[in-house]
């Protein structure tokens, strides 16, 4: 009944049972065998994990099901469904992504009533990106409820997919859409709270005032950001209420109504509201507070407050990067699950041919038998093995909860060493990438080999990053011509035998010396790490060619051209293929905005062209 109930239903009482739940669990790992029992109380740990927002000793509890305790495609599936809503806590979106899409292809398998989860449209919004997201949130209005109140979910949610993509026309078009569909909702009749259903009328303005505020027309989203102030705080809807009182202090700042602005400010001191005081808030809080003393003409204060602003921001992106580290430290192996389960699919297949054409009971009786023996051996085994992960799962908590305190005491310091993160980082990396070289030092099968040095070809690319970023005075921005050469250098260095008779060739041609920002360098230079490792692995098959790297900066344009003079590309194949190296490529250029492409003439040529963001 625990496992199976949501938490925040019995989270009150959880204290109660947890005694009993301690007793019971070890008895099922004293005196019995059952998986059944072992599932469940990885769901009750990880559900509780995952309440108290531990969410990487929640992926660790996942994992640790998924390879031992999961008995069944329904067990499987209720447990990817809780790594995927940890993953997306976490920020590791392109790993919910693909979990998500194991859940896809064997949704229609279970027996039991499950919850898909947030869905593949919000992953995708999550990953910035939009037109995937329009499109998948369309899809599953579609396959499910099309009545008025479904709509206008479908519209506001468009509408803000569209605000995120600055496209606030569009998005004004489908708010009011919205709208419309809302005022043909009767609440009573459709059994809809009529304090939620205004709510939602005040966020869907709300999100119109949006639109307002980025073309200027202060005062129409004024009314909008009131009433939905009012309706949040009644919903005790408190992220929406702050950044409806955020939309009003740079609507009073930028209209020179300081007083109103200084108004709505303290008000964010006075309201003693959780959701107020998390980082990503009292950052955006910070910055306002910030242009509010300027405008008054004290800049000291609006000074120290830019500092507060930009020592948190800073801060925030470093707890990211710590947490995907966690995750990253954490193994588990979900791909493997995924085979396990194709291979079970295969060998119920293969199990029913059987039935139909023999169905001797002397054949299920020798396979019960085998089955029965090697259950008691491999449950013996797991047995051994959880025990030993019990105690490791505690020291792993232990390290969690020590590294949150350094994490919170990060975020106290006066002064944030940046380079020292860049450095760190860049250590970190480089440690992952000498464990992995030791792998393929001891790994005999030359497929794997192969798999392992393009996995740290990636990893150096991102160090490489790092590396330069903390040895420069621009600690967020770096050389766009160092930084290329000197990484396809290094790429060239890895992959390259030194028997091969393949030369690298630069030509760089700016207008000014040209800098990138750190989160387009660390894509561009996986993009970069993936076209030259595909040159030197395939276009050469007499080992013996040239390799020119021509990047260009005019009028704030960035465009990279990689071209070999080796056999060329199948382009009929290259949009068909399912490689993870072209699906690298295709989501990291969609991430910088960048338009790419593949040609062949004398050999390969890929171009990949975006706009300066780093000004």
């Amino acid at each position: 009944m625990v496992a199976n109930a949501d938490f925040n239903d019995i989270k009150d009482i959880y204290p109660l049972l947890k005694d009993s739940l301690e007793k019971i669990k070890k008895m099922v790992y004293t005196r019995t065998e059952s998986m059944e029992a072992k599932f469940l109380f990885d769901i009750i740990e990880a559900n509780l994990a995952s309440h108290q927002k531990q969410f990487s000793k929640c992926v660790y509890i996942i994992n640790n099901c998924l390879q031992y305790h999961c008995n069944n495609i329904n067990d499987s599936l209720r447990a990817f469904l809780i790594l995927k809503e940890c993953l997306i806590n976490i920020n590791d979106y392109p790993k919910a992504l693909e979990i998500h899409k194991i859940i896809e292809k064997n949704w229609n398998r279970k027996s039991i009533a499950l919850w898909m989860g947030t869905p593949k449209s919000t992953i995708y919004s999550y990953l910035g990106i939009y037109k995937y997201a329009i499109a998948e949130r369309i899809k599953e209005f579609e396959s499910g409820s099309q009545d008025h109140w479904e709509k206008a979910r479908l519209y506001n949610d468009i509408g803000v997919f569209y605000n995120r993509m600055k496209n606030y026309d569009s998005a004004e078009v489908n708010f009011n859409r919205a709208l419309k569909e809302l005022s043909k909702v009767d609440p009573k009749k459709s059994g809809i709270d009529t304090n939620y259903y205004n709510f939602f009328i005040s966020l869907i303005k709300s999100n119109l005032a949006v639109g307002f505020i980025k073309n200027k027309k202060y005062k129409e989203a004024i009314p909008y950001l009131l009433i939905d102030v009012r309706n949040s705080l009644k919903n005790k809807e408190y992220e929406s209420a702050f950044n409806a009182y955020i939309g009003l202090i740079e609507i009073y700042l930028n209209l020179n109504q300081i007083a109103l602005a200084k108004k709505y400010l303290d008000t964010l001191d006075i309201l003693d509201i959780g959701v107020f005081s998390y980082p990503n808030n009292l950052a955006k809080k910070y910055y306002w507070q910030s242009v509010y003393y300027e405008k008054l003409g004290n800049l000291n204060k609006s000074l120290d407050y830019l500092k507060q602003y930009l020592k948190l921001s800073d801060s925030i992106r470093e707890l990211d990067r710590e947490l995907q580290t966690i995750n990253t430290e954490i193994a588990f192996n979900v791909q493997e699950k995924d085979n396990a389960i194709k291979e079970k699919n295969a060998a119920i297949t293969i199990l029913k041919i059987k039935e139909e054409k023999n169905k001797s009971i002397k054949i299920y009786l020798i396979i019960f038998i085998i089955i029965l023996l090697s259950a008691g051996f491999i449950l013996y085994k797991y047995y051994m093995e959880a025990k030993k992960h019990s105690e490791e799962l505690e020291k792993n908590n232990q390290t969690i909860q020590q590294q949150n305190r350094m994490i919170q005491k990060t975020l106290q310091e006066k002064e944030l060493l940046i380079k020292e993160i860049h450095h760190r980082v860049k250590n970190n990396l480089q440690i992952i990438n000498s464990i992995i070289q030791l792998q393929i030092s001891k790994e005999k099968n030359d497929k794997v080999q192969t798999l392992l040095s393009e996995i740290s070809a990636r990893i150096q690319s991102i160090a490489l990053t790092h590396q330069m970023l903390y040895k420069k005075d621009k600690l967020l921005k770096i050389n766009a011509t160092e930084y290329l050469k000197y990484l396809c250098e290094q790429i060239f260095k890895s992959f390259s035998d030194g028997s091969d008779d393949i030369h690298l060739e630069f030509y760089f041609n700016e207008d000014k010396p040209s800098d990138l920002l750190l989160d387009t360098a660390i894509p561009l230079g996986l993009i970069c790490s993936e076209v030259i490792t595909n040159a030197i692995k395939y276009a050469f098959p007499n080992k013996s060619g040239k390799i020119t790297i021509n990047y260009t900066c005019k009028d704030n344009i960035h465009t990279l051209i990689i071209k070999d003079n080796g056999i060329g590309i199948d382009l009929k194949k290259i949009n068909k293929t399912d490689s993870l190296g072209m699906e690298l490529i295709k989501l990291l250029s969609e991430q910088i905005d960048a338009q790419y492409s593949f040609k062949v003439d004398h050999g390969t040529i890929f171009e990949i062209s975006f706009k300066d963001n780093s000004l």
